[in-house]
């Protein structure tokens, strides 16, 4: 079985990364921290390894990049806690105990001398590539502030999700249970070059519950469910709202392969909310805004793939090959 997340995206709060609920530290595992620049074969290396583990039925999951989610950061086989992470910026990803818990795996001592011909080429691309980050960045600012404002109409008075929650929990009929239950911190959806995606699909929930609410009283209702799970002994992930990354837009239960999720509506009814023009008005806004920001961040990805492309004539593959085997080698003698 393979799921599909992402531990980092750009966010309303700025780029937040959770790649700390990824391994458990708190048991046995192995980290590979792959470093080298764009264009070094960092997600080709981990997209062979987790398809060779995968041919053998092992479960993997696979993280994707928020800002091209074709991407891969980060693969995991979760019954054995190994993972492989590219450790480069924007979500740098140091080692915490090399040759204990963890490694180094150099990429960059494949790239041949040829590419300093390209060095104003490359830096030309980079300051583009930079640029239009940001600029897709303060985009997704502004809609987050606009989409907070919605909330606070949204949340007047005294929000009916405590009994929400309830109600979705007695329907789960999960009984308590003595032993301590874990929460993982990931995101489901991402505001990318490509658009808001969100990999839903690709997970194969065996069931997905939409809150019968507006997505504000389900980002509270999904609190209380977190809360309620957890103490009754439940592991879960929770997936973290892009626009509100303190805010829960999912709950998982694994065990069920149950997915708990808000809707994208605010209000279906003219007549439910006293400042409906209003707040429409306003979620046209968070649209405009964030297709900006996909734009911005549609032309800084093309800007990255300039560079992979650079980059690719002077690798090293049949190194990088030899490299794959290793790692693969390696994690078989763990597993």
């Amino acid at each position: 079985m393979e799921k599909h997340y992402l531990f980092s995206s750009n966010t309303g709060n700025g780029f937040v990364n959770y790649f700390e609920h990824v391994n458990d530290i708190t048991v046995n595992g192995f980290v590979f921290v792959l470093k080298g620049g764009p264009g070094t074969g960092k997600s080709h290396l981990m997209r062979t390894v987790a398809e060779c583990f995968l041919r053998e039925y092992f479960d993997i999951e696979y993280f994707h990049c928020s800002a091209d989610p074709d991407s891969i950061d980060a693969v995991r086989l979760p019954r054995h806690n190994i993972t492989i992470v590219d450790g480069t910026a924007p979500h740098i990803t140091e080692a915490r105990m090399p040759g204990v818990h963890d490694t180094y795996i150099n990429l960059a001592r494949y790239v041949g001398d040829g590419i300093r011909n390209k060095t104003n080429t490359i830096n030309d691309y980079v300051i583009e590539k930079k640029r239009n980050y940001e600029l897709a960045c303060n985009y997704i600012r502004a809609a987050s502030e606009i989409d907070a404002a919605n909330k606070r109409i949204m949340t007047i008075g005294t929000p009916p999700a405590a009994s929400h929650a309830r109600t979705i929990i007695k329907e789960l009929h999960l009984e308590s249970r003595k032993i301590k239950a874990t929460e993982r911190k990931f995101f489901l959806t991402a505001v990318s070059g490509a658009g808001r995606t969100d990999f839903i699909r690709e997970n194969n929930f065996d069931q997905i519950t939409i809150l019968p609410c507006d997505r504000y009283i389900g980002r509270l209702t999904l609190a209380h469910i977190a809360e309620i799970l957890i103490s009754k002994g439940v592991s879960v992930i929770s997936f973290y709202e892009p626009l509100s990354p303190m805010e829960r837009e999912a709950v998982y239960i694994p065990e069920r392969n149950t997915l708990i999720r808000t809707g994208r509506e605010i209000i279906t009814d003219k007549k439910q909310v006293t400042y409906y023009d209003l707040l429409k008005e306003n979620e046209e806004s968070i649209t405009a805004l964030l297709a900006g920001a996909c734009d911005m961040l549609g032309r800084s990805k093309a800007a990255h793939k300039q560079i992979e492309k650079l980059y690719f004539p002077h690798m090293d593959w049949k190194g990088i090959d030899s490299l794959t085997e290793e790692i693969i080698e390696s994690v078989c003698a763990i597993v």
